[in-house]
């Protein structure tokens, strides 16, 4: 189970009492990897799929990829090695991040709110697509996650 404390304008969330995440809280919008993309002329976007690359795409999805996804990893069976697989996926972790941008951003919550929010539905929600266990979900599905764990199924993520 995932402990959420608030201190000091900072979100702290717990997993057997070892700190998994911490977050400050603020009034401007959280800086993310895009950030770092806009300032970057000679940035090429390698990971992202060219269907969400332009502004007039899915702004939510472009986020998702250039902001939480990572490549997974899978040790080769005969060499024992990690070795990129090429498929981009989000970590409990990086998803928790997205929840609290998404929650603060289009669901108005802030502070103490989001912190219960998230303490009270993000364990939840996170198992309900990763049915596997695997500590991660393909970056396809975090529009679903973000709305079952807004509990909006109708929540506009788009913009």
């Amino acid at each position: 189970m995932i402990k959420v404390a608030e201190n000091n304008g900072k979100v702290t969330a717990y997993k057997d009492n070892k700190i998994e995440i911490t977050v400050k809280l603020t009034e401007d919008k959280p800086k993310t990897k895009k950030d770092d993309f806009a300032k970057n002329d000679d940035f090429e976007d390698k990971t992202t799929p060219d269907r969400f690359k332009e502004n007039s795409d899915d702004i939510f999805m472009r986020s998702m990829y250039r902001s939480y996804a990572t490549e997974l990893e899978e040790e080769d069976k005969k060499t024992g090695k990690k070795e990129k697989t090429g498929k981009q996926v989000v970590t409990k972790s990086s998803a928790y991040q997205a929840g609290l941008e998404v929650l603060g951003t289009h669901k108005g919550l802030k502070a103490a709110d989001l912190s219960k929010h998230m303490e009270t539905y993000f364990d939840n929600a996170w198992s309900h697509y990763d049915v596997m266990q695997q500590g991660w979900i393909a970056v396809e599905v975090m529009p679903m996650l973000m709305r079952f764990l807004a509990s909006d199924q109708l929540i506009h993520i788009y913009n």
